[in-house]
C-alpha cells in the first residue's frame, strides 16, 4: 500500500504512519482475534462481543477520516478526479467474492451455525476456493508455503498463550490479582477513575506484551474488579481490546510501528512522529467507549 500512495504523490512517511495506524481497525472491527480470545478467557459471548465492537470500529475510521482530510488540506496533497460510479461498482464487483469471507464468520458464530473455531475452518475453505477458482491467484505449487506459514504464525500465537498461562499461574501463585485489585479499590470508589486508571495501565502494559497474551493475563485480574463497579463485561472487553490496539502503535515497543518500519524503511522516530496525530484519536474513541457504556451495549441488546 505504502508505494502505491508514494506513486499517488504521497509522503512515505505519511503513507507508512497511515498504513500503520490503519492496523487498530482490524482488531475491533469483527471478526476479531483479541474479541474470540477475551470472550473465552472471560466467558462471555463472543457473538456479542462482534455486535459490540461494530460502533466503535466506525467510530475510529470516521476520526481517521476526519484527521487524513485535515492533513490532506494542510500538506497540500494531491488531489484527483472524482472516481465514477461505474468504475466503483465493477471495483465493487471484483470485491465481493472475498468480502463474503468475514460475512461468512460473523453470520456463521451470530447464528449458532458454527463455533468460532470452525468458522475459522470454513473461511479458509472459502478463501481457498476464491483464491483458487474465482481469482485465480492461488496454485497447488503455492500449498507447501501456505502451510508453512500456517504452522509458524499458530505455533507462534501457542507459545505466547502457553507463556502467558504459565505467567498468569505465577501471578495467582502469589497473589498478584488479589494485591492488584486490593490495591485499585483503595484508590478510588469511583467508576470513572477506575476506568481511567485501567486505560492507563493496559496502555503502558499494551506497549510491551502481545496483546492476546495481555488479555489472557489481565482478564482474571481486572474483570472481577471492573464488574464490582458495575462495569458490563462485554463494555470493559472492547476497551482492553481498543486499548490493546493502540499499543500496537504506541511507542517505545510498538509492535506495528517495527514492522512498518523494518518493511518500508522509514526510520522508527520519524514513523513515530508522523503516527502520533492518529494515536490522539484513538484515545479520544477509547475514551469516548469507556464512558458511554452505550456505544457498545445498544447493538447487543436490539440485537437480543
Amino acid at each position: 500500500m505504502v508505494p502505491e500512495m508514494e506513486k499517488e504523490g504521497y509522503k512515505k512517511e505519511f503513507s507508512a504512519a497511515l498504513t500503520s495506524a490503519s492496523s487498530l481497525l482490524s482488531p475491533i472491527v469483527p471478526p476479531s482475534l483479541l474479541f474470540i480470545i477475551y470472550g473465552v478467557t472471560a466467558e462471555v459471548s463472543i457473538g456479542n462481543m462482534f455486535i459490540s465492537g461494530v460502533i466503535p470500529g466506525i467510530l475510529l475510521a470516521i476520526g481517521f477520516v476526519i484527521l487524513i482530510s485535515f492533513i490532506s488540506i494542510k500538506e497540500n496533497f494531491p488531489k484527483h478526479d472524482r472516481v465514477k460510479a461505474k468504475k466503483v461498482m465493477k471495483a465493487f464487483f471484483i470485491a465481493l467474492p472475498s468480502l463474503f469471507i468475514p460475512i461468512l464468520i460473523i453470520v456463521g458464530i451470530l447464528a449458532g451455525l458454527v463455533t468460532p473455531t470452525e468458522s475459522a475452518a470454513a473461511a479458509s475453505f472459502l478463501a481457498l476456493i476464491v483464491g483458487m477458482f474465482l481469482y485465480k491467484e492461488i496454485k497447488l505449487s503455492d500449498f507447501p508455503g501456505i502451510l508453512l506459514n500456517t504452522a509458524k504464525f499458530t505455533s507462534i500465537v501457542t507459545f505466547i498463550i502457553a507463556m502467558a498461562t504459565i505467567f498468569g499461574w505465577v501471578l495467582s501463585f502469589e497473589q498478584v490479582p488479589q494485591q492488584l485489585s486490593s490495591m485499585m479499590v483503595s484508590l478510588t470508589d469511583n467508576v470513572y477513575v477506575f476506568l481511567f486508571l485501567c486505560i492507563v495501565l493496559l496502555l503502558v502494559i499494551g506497549m510491551v506484551i502481545e496483546g492476546i497474551a495481555a488479555i489472557i493475563i489481565l482478564v482474571p485480574i481486572l474483570l472481577p474488579v471492573a464488574t464490582s463497579y458495575g462495569v458490563d463485561p462485554i463494555q470493559f472487553g472492547i476497551i482492553i481490546c481498543l486499548t490493546m490496539a493502540v499499543g500496537l502503535i504506541t511507542p517505545p515497543v510498538g509492535t506495528a510501528l517495527f514492522i512498518t518500519s523494518s518493511i518500508t524503511g522509514v526510520r522508527f522516530e520519524v514513523l513515530t512522529r508522523y503516527v502520533l496525530p492518529f494515536i490522539a484519536v484513538a484515545l479520544i474513541v477509547l475514551i469516548i467507549v469507556a464512558y458511554i457504556p452505550t456505544i457498545t451495549l445498544w447493538l447487543p441488546s436490539i440485537w437480543l
